[in-house]
C-alpha cells in the first residue's frame, strides 16, 4: 500500500469576511476545504462544515481512508484495500493468465477511468 498523503485544511472566505486572504483562519465561520497531493496529482475536496474542529475530525477520517486504515474493524471490513492496489493486483493477474497486450491495454484504460470516477466521488477503498 502507498503512504497516506498529507492533507491540509484551508478556508474559502466569503467576500465580506474579516479574514479574507488568510487561508488558515481557524476562528472564521466560512466553509472549510481539504487539499492534498497523491501520485503527482493535486486533489481538493470540500469538508462540508464551517467548524475547524469538525474539519480536523473529517481530515483524520479521510487520512485513514486514503491510508487504508480502518479505525474500528468490522467483520465485513476486514481486508480492505485501496482501489489502486486492487487494480494493480487485477492487472498482474491478467498478465499471469497470458492475456494479450491489446486486451491488457483495454483493461488498463477502463480501470483508470473507473479509478478516476471513484476518486471524484471520494471512494478510495474497494469496500467503500
Amino acid at each position: 500500500m502507498s503512504a497516506a498523503p498529507v492533507i491540509t485544511i484551508f478556508v474559502r472566505h466569503t467576500p465580506r469576511c474579516k479574514w479574507v486572504g488568510e487561508e488558515f483562519a481557524k476562528g472564521c465561520r466560512c466553509r472549510k476545504h481539504f487539499r492534498w497531493s497523491h501520485d503527482g496529482k493535486q486533489h481538493r475536496r470540500k469538508a462540508g462544515t464551517r467548524s475547524w474542529a469538525e474539519a480536523e475530525e473529517l481530515k483524520r477520517k479521510l487520512e485513514d481512508q486514503l491510508a487504508g486504515r480502518v479505525p474500528d474493524v468490522k467483520p465485513e471490513q476486514e481486508g480492505q484495500r485501496l482501489i489502486q492496489d486492487a487494480i494493480e493486483v487485477f492487472l498482474q493477474d491478467k498478465k499471469v493468465q497470458g492475456v494479450t497486450d491489446s486486451v491488457l491495454g483495454k483493461y488498463t484504460r477502463e480501470l483508470a477511468r473507473l479509478r478516476e470516477y471513484f476518486e471524484r466521488n471520494n471512494v478510495y477503498t474497494v469496500h467503500g
